[in-house]
């Protein structure tokens, strides 16, 4: 278990190795420090703000619809091209003012044609499409291809969004848009200095408009009179981003001297201080501005538990559980092989088609699901448990379609995707008891003064609440 803030940077350097080198990880004095401004900033709009998902996203007013159904794992970002014609410092992709704008891919999975992609949409039940890049403007005609084969093929059962730095925005393709069927357009105002021209001449003419923006420290004042103007304006949303280190800014951002927290993706401290007292400032001025504060930590397990609920409401197996956070919860009894046959036995008389069990004879494992545990006298046996994450691959077609950890979904006549189950957590031994109670075992354990349960299971089983700490 990693305890002290020293030890969870630590684990944050060996996982990225010289990435991170040179870099200002928080000490445990910046730590104490910054929870306390934290706190007393939390104490000022606590009762004035709205928490969803479980604490880790803050908002004034109502969020959009976009970032519910994102946080429900019903949204898919379509990234149409990799092109841009900004040069932001904390931008996660590098090369995409020297793009070709020739690739368009959604989950790391392309989709060459519009007719992929809608049936994509289809087959994992999407209710959420963004537009993204690069800047989806570059490529105009392909991102209208999309934007309307999506219209036709779902009407109003699906909500569409595009985000922009607005550079290549006018009213002439704004217009088509609106036309063609976009619910709303989001602005990076923090690629263009923060001006609102753009802004203004889409609140004119689109239904939704959205500035979305990354929580850059040194901005603090210049945003804060950006808000006011932005409330005069019409603007429907306000979204801050934390900023974290994320695919290639890493030079850049070490290059301004932030102070990291630790994390697999590291936010910068200041950055979410700094979102927290935007919010305090619209709130104390009455700006009619809705404000929504998307954390790291909302994106860590929100994101995430989004792509796989998605995915595994298509490829889960019967003999398998998911956990709050979307990740796959798999026990198998291990046996003499003489054993084994007994028990598949009494499954079977439970249940006759095989639907939540499967008895694997090359490894000498009977995978089930632990509601059928009650069935059979197991205590005598080793019964073991792991975590998995489904992840599509790039690779499209399965090699080994025997294999337990690899899936297939057809997505239509010519377009299949691969689903592989990537085993997170090494196997753990459970008694009896706690298998047949898997989905309470890691609260029992944290409980006063118990004794059963698995130290450390709540790290795969559960969504922690809140902003976490920064020590």
């Amino acid at each position: 278990m990693i305890h002290t803030i020293q030890e969870k940077i630590q684990a944050t350097r060996k996982f990225w190795g010289s990435k991170y080198q040179g870099f200002h990880f928080i000490t445990d004095k910046q730590a104490r420090v910054a929870n306390a401004r934290r706190e007393k900033l939390l104490d000022a709009i606590r009762s004035r703000v709205n928490h969803a998902f479980q604490d880790s996203k803050l908002h004034t007013g109502a969020l959009s619809k976009g970032c519910q159904l994102c946080g429900q794992g019903r949204w898919s970002c379509l990234f149409i091209n990799f092109t841009c014609n900004a040069d932001c410092f904390f931008c996660p992709g590098s090369g995409y003012k020297q793009g070709t704008g020739s690739l368009t891919n959604a989950d790391g999975v392309s989709f060459d044609s519009s007719r992929d992609y809608a049936d994509y949409v289809r087959r994992f039940d999407i209710r959420a499409v963004s537009f993204s890049g690069g800047d989806p403007l570059l490529t105009f005609d392909r991102f209208m291809d999309y934007l309307t084969r999506l219209r036709e093929d779902f009407g109003n059962r699906i909500y569409i969004w595009l985000y922009t730095n607005g550079l290549a925005a006018t009213e002439e393709n704004l217009e088509r848009l609106r036309d063609a069927g976009l619910d709303e357009i989001r602005f990076n105002i923090a690629a263009t200095n923060y001006q609102l021209d753009k802004v203004k001449m889409a609140t004119r003419i689109m239904d939704k408009v959205t500035v979305e923006i990354p929580m850059i420290p040194e901005d603090r004042n210049l945003v804060k009179q950006r808000l006011v103007e932005m409330s005069r304006i019409g603007v429907d949303y306000l979204h801050l981003h934390q900023l974290m280190v994320i695919g290639t800014n890493h030079e850049a951002l070490r290059a301004r001297g932030y102070v990291l927290s630790h994390g697999l993706t590291p936010p910068v401290v200041d950055s979410e201080l700094m979102a927290l007292d935007l919010m305090a400032f619209a709130l104390d001025e009455k700006l009619d501005l809705p404000v929504q504060y998307c954390s790291w930590v909302y994106k860590s397990r929100w994101h995430v538990r989004s792509q796989n609920t998605r995915l595994n409401a298509r490829t889960m197996r019967g003999f398998e559980s998911e956990t709050q956070g979307g990740l796959v919860r798999r026990i198998w009894i291990e046996a003499a092989s003489k054993g084994l046959p007994c028990i598949s036995e009494e499954f079977e008389k439970r249940d006759p088609g095989g639907d939540f069990w499967l008895f694997n004879r090359e490894e000498d494992r009977i995978y089930c699901h632990h509601s059928l545990l009650s069935s059979v006298e197991a205590s005598q046996y080793r019964i073991s448990l792991a975590y998995f994450r489904p992840v599509l691959e790039k690779q499209e077609q399965v090699k080994d379609g025997s294999s337990l950890n690899y899936r297939e979904v057809k997505v239509n006549d010519h377009k299949t995707v691969r689903i592989v189950l990537h085993q997170i957590s090494d196997p753990m031994i459970l008694s009896f008891r706690d298998a047949l109670d898997l989905e309470t075992i890691y609260m029992r354990h944290e409980s006063a003064g118990s004794r059963s349960g698995i130290p450390g299971l709540e790290k795969f089983e559960s969504i922690g609440h809140g902003l976490p700490d920064y020590v």
